[in-house]
């Protein structure tokens, strides 16, 4: 007998009559949607930025004019696009909860999630500006409504469970990673038409830099996907079955391995470290395992970064680099740009900080990042200092960055992001929502590695790298809409009970 609710017919009640390989498989392409529509997005804000100006007045002349820069305005902003196809994600999510996915194996993780949103949710009403605390600081956008989304995006991560479900999503996130890396080679190119936000890091005064930052915030943040895809893509082309899909992972190796380092951040650095960790402990304990020519993944890296390491070391003469305060060419060699990054990104790009100038007191240097970065980490433990319990409220930084006016971009060397993700969170959802979170990520690598024991799938190793390369570039790196829904994704494919047969059903 089909089930039914209230008495009405079965056609009305097709949640609770829906094939759930059909909804698995729905799972993927929704989480996929969700990649690309947020992708799609940031190319449309990178290629329009330069019109911003134009676009609202188009909107005072009414009539195609007026229309078609509302829709371009739609468009561009990602927090739209990601919480449009975010609500379809919470639509699935109530779906697969109606059908009572969810048992015992998953229920710490997913206890977790559900205690992180309610502490966001305390924290909220604590906050300085409910509003913003709900949408997010504009510009960033990570307010509880995207905690939210993720929060879904896991759950259907978790609810893929079968491995050519996995398998597909992730060979899907290389492929979009790809396009990402091809986009992010032309920003890298000295090409003055093609649109870069950072071909100038403004607060450094260098110009023709020609940092790649892909379809995301920041070369920072790019860093942070790069060794994400990195992580994916070496277990799949050492141990995937399909020679096409080892193919592809290997392509993904060598435009990721090429432009990691090419974005000169610390989180560049830390996540080739991590791919290339990943690729000697795995060539090294899997060798009569892997399928296929086995050594290639790790050749291909190896190449990949040492052409991006050369590449970056000889940019200055190849782009023409120069300081604009003095005319004066950049010297060849490997530099970092961290610290002007910080700037570049919130103040001129987003306005959701203050300034970097030289004429107000501070105690940093800024060409000097661990400099800026210790100086970032001590304003995340200052404001955790003063709201331990609460927080600010979820994207709430900024409030306590006010110093000498109400107005955020009119206070001086002010950020607003500690630029550590877990001072980030403890900051603004208190320490207990960090402890939340960290206890998640701890859960999640300790499930996926029973995941893996059990199934031998490559895609729970490529999911643990993917979760280890984020928590380790996080430390030096900021959550945003552009990247951190991936790592959501992974999370749920830890976690997610392995289904070994099409007769097996959920627990």
């Amino acid at each position: 007998m089909p089930k039914t609710i209230f008495n009405t017919t079965e056609k009305s009640n097709f949640i609770l009559n829906l094939d759930l390989d059909r909804y698995r498989a729905f799972c993927v392409k929704l989480l996929f949607a969700l990649s690309v529509a947020v992708a799609a997005s940031a190319m449309v804000f990178q290629l329009t930025y330069s019109v911003n100006s134009d676009l609202s007045v188009g909107l005072g002349e009414g009539g195609f004019s007026s229309v078609f820069s509302m829709l371009l305005i739609t468009l561009r902003s990602i927090s739209v696009v990601f919480s449009v196809v975010g609500v379809g994600a919470m639509i699935a999510t109530v779906v697969g909860l109606m059908r009572h996915q969810f048992g015992k194996s998953t229920a710490l993780p997913y206890l977790l999630v559900l205690g992180g949103l309610l502490w966001g949710a305390v924290s909220l009403i604590n906050s300085f500006d409910n509003n913003m605390s709900f949408f997010g600081l504009n510009g960033r956008d990570e307010g509880l409504l995207a905690l939210l989304i993720y929060g879904c995006v896991f759950y259907l991560g978790s609810m893929l469970r079968r491995k050519e479900n996995l398998s597909r999503l992730l060979s899907l996130l290389m492929g979009l990673g790809i396009v990402q890396c091809f986009w992010g080679l032309l920003q890298s190119l000295p090409l003055p038409v093609f649109p870069n936000e950072y071909r100038m890091v403004d607060p450094l005064l260098y110009q023709n830099l020609y940092l790649p930052s892909g379809f995301t915030d920041s070369p920072i943040t790019f860093a942070m996907l790069l060794g994400m895809l990195l992580a994916v893509a070496i277990p799949c082309a050492m141990f995937s079955g399909s020679s096409k899909q080892r193919v592809l992972a290997l392509i993904c190796i060598g435009s990721s391995g090429l432009l990691v380092l090419k974005t000169q951040t610390i989180a560049g650095v830390i996540a080739a470290g991590v791919a290339v960790l990943l690729a000697v402990i795995l060539w090294c304990m899997k060798r009569k395992q892997a399928a296929g020519k086995h050594w290639l993944a790790p050749v291909v890296l190896a190449g990949a970064l040492a052409v991006s390491f050369g590449w970056s070391w000889i940019s200055p003469s190849l782009n023409g680099a120069y300081k604009t305060y003095n005319d004066e060419s950049l010297t060849n060699g490997y530099a970092f740009y961290d610290g002007g990054i910080v700037w570049d990104d919130s103040f001129y790009r987003l306005a959701t900080s203050g300034p970097y100038t030289s004429y107000v007191e501070h105690d940093f240097d800024i060409y000097d990042t661990p400099s800026v970065l210790s100086y970032c980490f001590e304003e995340g433990r200052r404001v955790i200092r003063k709201y331990p319990l609460v927080g600010t409220g979820p994207d709430n930084f900024t409030y306590a960055q006010l110093r000498s006016s109400m107005e955020i971009f009119q206070n001086a060397n002010s950020i607003d992001r500690p630029y550590n993700d877990y001072l980030f969170i403890a900051a603004t959802r208190g320490i207990p929502g960090l402890l939340l979170y960290v206890a998640l990520l701890a859960v999640a690598l300790w499930m996926g590695v029973r995941r893996y024991r059990k199934t031998k799938a490559w895609m729970y190793l490529a999911a643990l790298g993917g979760v280890i390369a984020f928590a380790l570039t996080a430390f030096v790196g900021v959550s945003v809409l552009t990247v951190t829904p991936m790592l959501w994704m992974l999370l749920g494919i830890l976690v997610g009970e392995p289904l070994e047969d099409a007769s097996k059903t959920a627990p």
